[in-house]
């Protein structure tokens, strides 16, 4: 048996502070233990999926860790956390993905 390839997806891609976001395990390789990491305090392990909400904006580094006999990998995704709208025109969305980044403006009003 391989050791795991730790991946995972995340839905909605948009994240904003107090928004639900459902990270799921995609690792490779038959793991049999998972740990998460969301880079603001918060840890669980023992699951697949998982619900998540973060309170404030920022940068996190959200870290899943999967494992079985063989040993472990790790996959870690930056989640920018974004305010958005307030006095500007303009809204500014961004979300890290790994070494893949995009930046959407949407207009207000």
């Amino acid at each position: 048996m391989a050791i795991p390839a730790a991946a995972f997806t995340t839905s909605p891609s948009v994240v904003t502070p107090n928004t639900v976001i459902t990270f799921i395990d995609g690792s490779t390789n038959t793991p049999t233990g998972w740990s998460w990491d969301f880079g603001d305090g918060h840890l669980v392990t023992g699951v697949t999926a998982v619900d998540h909400t973060f309170a404030d904006p920022g940068k996190f580094p959200v870290t899943l860790i999967a494992g079985n006999n063989s040993g472990t990998g790790a996959n870690t995704v930056a989640v920018n956390v974004v305010n958005y709208g307030g006095a500007s025109d303009q809204t500014l969305v961004s979300y890290v993905r790994s070494t893949l980044s995009f930046t959407v403006e949407l207009p207000i009003g």
